[in-house]
């Protein structure tokens, strides 16, 4: 842990020196302009076997809000400011007990509580049981500068938050299919009836994350300014009105000049003991250290496995201790730290110094609205190429370069055709700010970077690179690499079993006649939700996604994929597990959990068109879509030259568009097989994908 100099126990020793010594002075006493934050998510985590691409989520998750409190603090706000931008953060994040991901309590409801406090002025706002408002830590600053109050609590809450102007949600939105499950198993371990769940509920599913969590974010800024903010969803199947430690200042939060601390755990532990103030006051009148302070609370005050707390002096010291078998957790100081943790271990992301990193060949224009996107997330002033295409590597490096130079063309171009040695290859990505996977060779890059499936030291390097905030992206078969499984090409035809029909203008080789089945194969697992596939309008590739689908989920894989169609894209926030569409073009979203094989046909596929602006959050192997706030006009999704290809698409898009909004079914004849689909409501249509038994096809 970084400790700083400074003579704090002697100042606080030393009143009356100090005093006396600034009268005879006008010099101000310096402050050290060094700022520090750090953060937690809760000391209820998941299992430590959890894999680790579920621990890589969370850690991403602490990372983005670590870095959005990090640069408000070295851009100057106050730590105030800070504290909030942090836990807005992960309220918004469905991985936390907090805002949306909330706890439910007994009657299948969320009350949920929060805090905030200014240390350099004692000035503090809480609120308790409120149930509309997006935001609650937003609410509880509202009530710290609009009120005359510090806490309030239910429905005088809500009425509060009404007059506020801050978004206001239905009660239903902070829940999610784990939280749900939570409530299912805890109700059901005490023999207490599970309240029914509301239309429309997602199924729910075993969950290795813990029943209990909070959320918070203790700051000292340049100033020598301490805050602290506090949010909560409470306990898992928690009495109606039950109220914990959170928003209670001097139990779960607290803040002043000396010290700010932020707890997480058993909350009526934390009431009984006022652990938050208890710190601040060992340090004040006991002259303990920050570090003896957190550490008598929560290992001699409570009870063994009551949680944790995070906290901050005024010199900048942090501490994070915990009773727990882990907590969430992240420290960043002005000094370059900057780690978050589960469990003991810690991972330290370095900074990025912005480099773009293409890997790949066969780069085309089609898809430049990704090109676009990518050069203004990544800011890079420095691109590099590294090939990995079937042909000349030269001719596919000049190829990249030429389009990656359209749109990032103030940015210089290094050009790497030989493999690097892994060393090598790990410093360029921990100096990356941006990783694109242009296409070209698909099982050849994984096979270097991802070999049989299994993580190497260049694999962790990119998943450290999303957990610092970078960007990694795909076009082509470079998006199809993304996910867990990957395509490695065939028709619908070959995937569905048709034979005898010709192979659709994909670019498949002939074997796509005789080989039956889909095909893929492992992919990068870099974002694990969905089974993603390209060209997906023009080129007709329904067939074989809902075919790979139904046999990836029957391998034990995610039921979920997209079809990303031309002059569109899909832009994931994987710490969120959220993505949202982008670009004129549409996609399409296709949920296989309900697909059931009936001879060589596949029935019960939901399928939805996503257009620019469509919002899709996934959670636990289900796909819930917020649609784009207004109006979407579709640019064609072919935008080549070829008249079928531009016909397919629009067939493709008009049918699933009449599905989804007919009162009865429609049809769509694609060569020897068929699709049949109905409206599921929602904007989701069920789809059937009708191919013609042997006997059909010989009469």
């Amino acid at each position: 842990m970084m400790q700083r100099t400074g003579g704090i126990r002697f100042a606080l020793c030393s009143v009356a020196v100090v005093v006396l010594l600034l009268r005879c002075t006008n010099t101000p006493t310096p402050v050290d302009p060094c700022w520090s934050i750090a953060l937690h998510g809760g000391a209820g985590t998941v299992d430590r076997d959890a894999p680790q691409s579920v621990r890589d989520e969370f850690n991403a998750s602490l990372a983005r809000a670590l870095r959005k409190g990090a640069n408000a603090l070295g851009s100057g706000s106050s730590a105030l400011d800070a504290c909030e931008i942090v836990v807005v953060d992960l309220e918004d994040d469905p991985h936390f007990n907090a805002g949306r991901g909330a706890a439910f309590n007994a009657v299948g409801t969320h009350e949920l509580d929060a805090a905030i406090m200014d240390g350099s002025t004692l000035r503090c706002g809480a609120v308790a049981g409120v149930t509309s408002v997006k935001n609650p830590i937003k609410l509880a600053r509202a009530v710290m500068e609009r009120t005359k109050h510090v806490l309030l609590a239910g429905r005088g809450a809500d009425d509060f938050a009404a007059t506020t102007g801050l978004e206001l949600v239905p009660n239903s939105f902070f829940g999610t299919p784990h939280r749900r499950k939570m409530l299912e198993d805890s109700l059901r371990e005490s023999a207490a009836p599970v309240p029914a769940k509301p239309d429309n509920a997602p199924a729910t599913r075993d969950t290795a994350a813990a029943k209990r969590g909070t959320v918070g974010c203790v700051a000292r800024d340049s100033l020598g300014r301490l805050a602290v903010a506090t949010s909560t969803g409470g306990l898992t199947g928690k009495k109606l009105g039950r109220v914990g430690d959170s928003p209670i200042i001097g139990a779960g939060s607290y803040a002043n000049a000396i010290c700010a601390v932020s707890c997480t755990g058993s909350g009526e532990e934390f009431i009984r003991h006022s652990v938050a103030r208890s710190i601040a006051a060992r340090m004040e009148f006991g002259h303990e250290s920050l570090a003896q302070a957190t550490r008598h609370l929560v290992f001699d005050s409570l009870r063994p496995d009551d949680g944790g707390v995070i906290a901050i002096d005024a010199a900048g010291t942090i501490e994070m201790v915990y009773s727990t078998p882990g907590m969430y957790r992240g420290a960043a100081d002005c000094n370059g730290r900057f780690e978050v943790s589960i469990f003991d271990e810690r991972t330290t992301v370095p900074a990025p110094s912005g480099a773009l990193i293409a890997i790949g060949g066969g780069l085309s224009d089609e898809n430049t609205v990704v090109y676009r996107e990518l050069c203004a997330s990544s800011s890079a002033a420095r691109i590099v190429i590294v090939t990995a295409a079937s042909g000349s590597q030269e001719e596919a490096a000049t190829e990249v370069r030429e389009a990656i130079s359209r749109h990032c063309p103030s940015a210089s171009i290094e050009v790497v055709t030989r493999e690097t040695s892994t060393d090598e290859t790990v410093a360029r990505f921990n100096n990356a700010t941006a990783l694109f996977f242009t296409g070209g060779d698909q099982k050849r890059i994984v096979a270097r970077y991802r070999p049989a499936g299994v993580e190497s030291a260049e694999s962790r390097a990119m998943r450290a690179l999303l957990l610092r905030g970078g960007v990694i992206a795909g076009t082509s078969a470079g998006d199809a690499m993304m996910g867990s499984l990957m395509f490695h090409g065939g028709s619908s035809e070959a995937a569905l079993g048709v034979i005898g029909q010709p192979p659709t203008d994909d670019g498949d080789d002939e074997t796509a006649r005789v080989v039956v089945g889909p095909r893929f194969g492992l992919g990068m697992a870099l974002e694990p939700w969905v089974l993603t596939d390209s060209h997906f309008f023009e080129r007709n590739r329904i067939g074989r996604l809902i075919a790979a689908l139904h046999k990836a989920q029957l391998d034990g894989g995610s039921p979920l994929g997209l079809g990303i169609g031309e002059n569109a894209a899909v832009k994931f926030e994987l710490a969120m597990s959220r993505a949202t569409a982008i670009g004129g073009g549409a996609s399409l979203l296709v949920d296989a959990r309900e697909v059931r094989r009936d001879g060589g046909s596949l029935r019960g596929a939901r399928v939805r068109v996503i257009l620019d602006g469509d919002q899709i959050d996934f959670v636990l192997g289900a796909a819930l879509v917020t649609p784009s706030a207004g109006p979407v006009e579709v640019v064609d999704a072919a935008t080549n030259d070829a008249p079928p290809r531009v016909a397919r698409s629009r067939a493709m898009l008009d049918f699933l568009r009449r599905a989804a909004a007919s009162e009865g079914a429609v049809t769509l004849q694609l060569g020897g097989w068929r699709l049949e689909g109905r409206a599921a409501g929602a904007g989701w249509a069920t789809i059937d994908i009708v191919v013609p038994s042997a006997r059909e096809k010989t009469r």
